[in-house]
């Protein structure tokens, strides 16, 4: 019997580039809570497949990543979409915390070929337009990159996924009978991801939060991608 770790993990046959885009409105309303110092808010969130070019994005759902995909992650504004006249500032914008965990055993996750060490936003970029946020096409919103620093200090903006055994060991399902499934790592791949900005203002501590789970095809990916 052979353990499925000791067999190669097959790769997508044609990587995607996918982009997390992370939409922060200041007028957005609080999302209820017991600790009477901190207010929390929910940072909208979209996935964005530009795998056939960065002129053609098209909207993607969390189940469609793979193994060997590749992702980036961006934070915009889109308080001015509504209130156009407001000039909003950034008062100490900081991450608080970017987290992955399995969600099988709610431990720390390292989902990656980079090994992580912390993230940060990255200085505000030129204004640029959204594929999701934008009213219209042309209509640039203030943006920045969420960006993660590897061990070595290096600073990457681009993550690769990488093989569903740094996940974990799966749950097999009740109906499973079959002794050479036992183990078997390709059942379930998946993490949750966390993120949580911390922004001071108006005498408030300002918390807004982002925590999606990413399914990573559930079968291998051979041929046209398997499990997308």
């Amino acid at each position: 019997m052979s353990n499925t770790l000791d067999r190669e993990i097959p790769m997508s046959p044609n990587p995607r580039r996918f982009r997390i885009e992370l939409a922060l409105d200041l007028h957005s309303a609080p999302i209820p809570n017991v600790n009477p110092n901190m207010r929390i808010f929910p940072l909208q969130n979209a996935l964005i497949d530009f795998s056939h070019g960065d002129d053609a994005p098209r909207p993607a759902w969390y189940t469609n990543l793979a193994i060997g995909d590749e992702l980036s992650f961006r934070l915009v504004d889109i308080t001015t979409r509504r209130i156009p006249w407001d000039s909003p500032d950034y008062p100490r914008l900081v991450v608080a915390e970017v987290y992955f965990t399995n969600p099988n055993t709610g431990l720390r996750a390292h989902p990656f070929t980079e090994d992580v060490r912390e993230w940060h936003l990255s200085e505000p970029l030129e204004r640029q337009p959204s594929p999701v946020y934008s009213v219209a096409t042309n209509r640039p919103l203030p943006t920045w990159n969420l960006v993660a620093v590897n061990t070595a200090g290096e600073t990457v903006e681009t993550l690769e996924i990488a093989g569903f055994d740094a996940l974990g060991p799966s749950v097999s399902r009740p109906d499973d009978h079959d002794d050479s499934l036992e183990g078997d790592r390709v059942r379930y791949r998946a993490f949750e991801l966390a993120v949580i900005l911390r922004m001071q203002h108006n005498g408030w501590v300002n918390h807004y939060v982002f925590d999606p789970q990413m399914i990573v095809s559930e079968t291998d990916n051979h041929g046209d991608g398997g499990g997308r």
